[in-house]
């Protein structure tokens, strides 16, 4: 059985508008139903260039938008080029094939890695990332994480990490160290596995997750994921409140399995968990620490902590962390016990 996505659910917006910051430029908080306004509005304020790296550009109604704003884009003189996953050629082939016969050049990573960083950087300065994949499921329909930053200083770092990707697109890419004032700090996989340790360490009040696929590996002593786990049963114990709510899959039997184990290993030490509806795919991964936000591309499995390519960002941030809270808050409603 597959999961029922009803039409009409992509007709809801849920909005969750956070003040932007000022600053250290602005950014904001993008939830259900609010990426494809933001990604149009990148492009089209656009003036040089646009660069995306992401794991998949799905050719249907809703991207045919975003497509035809790339081809206005480079109309008015803007340079466009696109990093793609190799695992999604053949699907996307004749949309390849199309980009690049109106001058857009379009690369694939190599096997070594998965490209599964979701970004998407205008003029160097503006950048929008996340959970979202360019595909009409992910924009309208799943429950969904990204920011929308405004800043020169973290469009210059996302900048440096497209240019590492666009240069080798099967290297371990990287941030550069120094990093705008600390407000929101860009991360790939190697430095979300340490910050995401350090904030759940460091939670005193809360700490409240949404994760598309949290693998445990009980047959491996030093699988990458056991010290978040007890880093969150260990929160829990000082007496912070810890919740966390996983995707209950029923077209991914291998992710249901994965996430079932999870959830009843931290639910054996009193953590609260709860999945999301069947009518409904929760593709995000946040997590709200205190006073601050993690968000991004990497599940907490051994290949996003450890091989892909990933990238994200901790925001410390009240209006972004009160809209980030409202969501989790309102997916926690939604969702069913475990």
């Amino acid at each position: 059985m597959t999961k029922r996505i009803r039409p009409f659910i992509a007709l809801l917006i849920i909005a969750f508008i956070s003040p932007c910051v000022q600053g250290a430029g602005s950014v904001r908080a993008i939830t259900k139903g609010e990426y494809l306004q933001n990604c149009l509005s990148l492009i089209s304020q656009t003036t040089r260039s646009i660069d995306i790296a992401t794991l998949t550009f799905d050719n249907d109604t809703i991207t045919s938008r975003i497509k035809d704003a790339l081809y206005q884009a480079i109309n008015r003189g803007v340079k466009v080029r696109i990093i793609l996953d190799d695992s999604t050629i053949e699907k996307n082939q004749a949309l390849i094939d199309e980009l690049r016969q109106v001058g857009i050049p379009v690369k694939i990573d190599g096997p070594r890695r998965t490209l599964h960083a979701k970004v998407i950087i205008g003029d160097n300065r503006m950048v929008l990332f996340g959970s979202t994949n360019l595909g009409i499921t992910s924009i309208t329909l799943n429950n969904e994480a990204d920011l929308f930053v405004d800043d020169g200083d973290t469009g210059k770092a996302f900048g440096e990490y497209f240019e590492e990707l666009w240069h080798d697109p099967d290297r371990k890419a990287r941030f550069p160290a120094a990093i705008s004032s600390g407000v929101i700090v860009p991360l790939n996989s190697f430095d979300y596995s340490r910050m995401v340790l350090r904030q759940i360490k460091g939670a005193k009040k809360r700490v409240l997750v949404v994760m598309y696929d949290a693998r445990s590996y009980p047959a491996s002593a030093n699988n990458p994921t056991s010290a978040i786990f007890m880093a969150l049963v260990t929160a829990q114990l000082r007496g912070a409140d810890v919740r966390v709510i996983l995707e209950k899959s029923d077209y991914d039997m291998k992710l249901a399995a994965s996430n079932s184990a999870t959830a009843a290993l931290l639910a054996a030490n009193n953590v609260q968990v709860r999945s999301d509806r069947l009518d409904a795919i929760t593709h995000a991964k946040l997590v709200v620490a205190d006073d601050s936000v993690l968000v991004g591309s990497s599940n907490w499995n051994a290949r996003s902590l450890q091989v892909n390519n990933e990238a994200n960002a901790s925001v410390t941030n009240p209006g972004v962390t009160d809209a980030f809270s409202r969501y989790f808050e309102n997916l926690w409603e939604e969702s069913a016990k475990h």
